[in-house]
């Protein structure tokens, strides 16, 4: 078993590197400065993620002081005007989502 494993082993590495070579020395050399130039850049980018981080943790309270705001004001919807949309057979409340049926 450990034989067939090495030889498995062997031979995937064989695979893998017929596929890399595919590509010539340049391009490889092209493209690995790519990606080194890619992760100075992620490297960068960092602390500004960090910062962001924060301001949507800061934020995240508020937001979640919106939400139930909201989720009482559509429970307790009162059909603003403004927020009406006549659809024909029925008017559409577009806060609360709700489908109102008029008689005509």
């Amino acid at each position: 078993m450990g034989r067939r494993k090495l030889l498995d082993e062997d031979q995937a590495k064989k695979e893998l590197d017929s596929i890399t070579k595919f590509s010539d020395k340049n391009q490889r050399l092209a493209w690995r400065r790519k990606r080194n130039r890619m992760d100075d850049l992620l490297k960068k980018m960092e602390p500004l993620n960090e910062e962001a981080l924060k301001v949507i943790l800061a934020k995240q309270p508020i937001m979640d002081e919106i939400e139930h705001v909201r989720q009482q004001m559509i429970k307790e919807c009162v059909h603003p005007r403004d927020y009406l949309v006549h659809k024909g057979t029925h008017v559409l409340c577009k806060f609360c989502r709700s489908k109102i049926k008029v008689k005509s």
